[in-house]
């Protein structure tokens, strides 16, 4: 009361602090853990792990298996779940008409966008290393020597395809912004170009690998990628350019 007194007596006003792109991704990190659905994706990703691998172990049993497999088995909701968490984070605002409220305090919808991606990256990288660690520790205990094969890569790539898979959900997420879309698109629009594809006939062969996202992102975290130019385009074609348009449509979208 005594400053709000202050600046009408006096005409003064307090400094106006520039938000910095750390804050925005703060606030973007903080949504998404406190959210609803956000909060209930992220432990079920984060809890896939030690469910599916124990699940799997009670099937199969302990032995003969390879270091490669196991990190697989551990890393597969990275690819299911976190895509969601990461589209949700996005999208959710706009189907609950909140980011009046977000875009009212912040105006820059595009740095306010960029934080979103971030944040998205940050938590996948989180989710990621908790799965991995879930991953190679049950290997431990099977008696899986971890010396065998090539854990550094097979890490590295079950890092990198499960950013991809985050950004990817980010990226459809500003492309749809609407949350029931944008999850059709990331489940359904993969699978349709990989189930309709070959009625294209015999130049399926040759287009397919350029465009069938799943396959190439599925590569990248087996540590075996055929071909990097066919993983560029896909990911040009499944990322880039939707996380483009979607920067465009957030520019332009009319959110009174």
């Amino acid at each position: 009361e005594a400053s709000l007194a202050r600046i009408l007596h006096t005409g003064e006003t307090a400094p106006v602090h520039r938000i910095t792109m750390w804050s925005r991704v703060r606030l973007e990190l903080r949504k998404a853990v406190t959210t609803r659905s956000g909060t209930i994706l992220t432990i079920a990703t984060l809890a896939w792990a030690p469910l599916v691998l124990a699940g799997w172990i009670a099937a199969v049993g302990t032995e003969g298996h390879a270091l490669d497999t196991v990190l697989g088995i551990g890393a597969t909701g990275v690819a299911i779940l976190l895509p969601i968490v990461t589209l949700l984070q996005v999208s959710g605002e706009w189907g609950q008409r909140s980011v009046l409220t977000t875009f009212s305090l912040d105006p820059a919808r595009g740095r306010v966008l960029a934080a979103k991606v971030l944040a998205g990256q940050i938590l996948a990288l989180v989710v990621i290393a908790t799965c991995l660690g879930f991953s190679v520790l049950a290997a431990a205990l099977m008696g899986v020597d971890l010396r065998t094969g090539s854990l550094g890569s097979t890490l590295v790539g079950i890092g990198a395809g499960g950013m991809l898979y985050a950004l990817m959900g980010s990226a459809l997420g500003a492309l749809s912004l609407s949350t029931a879309l944008g999850v059709g698109l990331l489940l359904l629009g993969p699978q349709l170009v990989y189930n309709l594809g070959p009625l294209a006939g015999d130049r399926w062969a040759d287009i397919g690998p350029w465009v069938e996202i799943n396959n190439r992102l599925g590569e990248l975290t087996g540590g075996s990628v055929a071909h990097w130019g066919h993983l560029a385009v896909a990911v040009l074609l499944w990322i880039v350019v939707p996380l483009a348009v979607g920067t465009w449509r957030i520019h332009r979208a009319d959110v009174a």
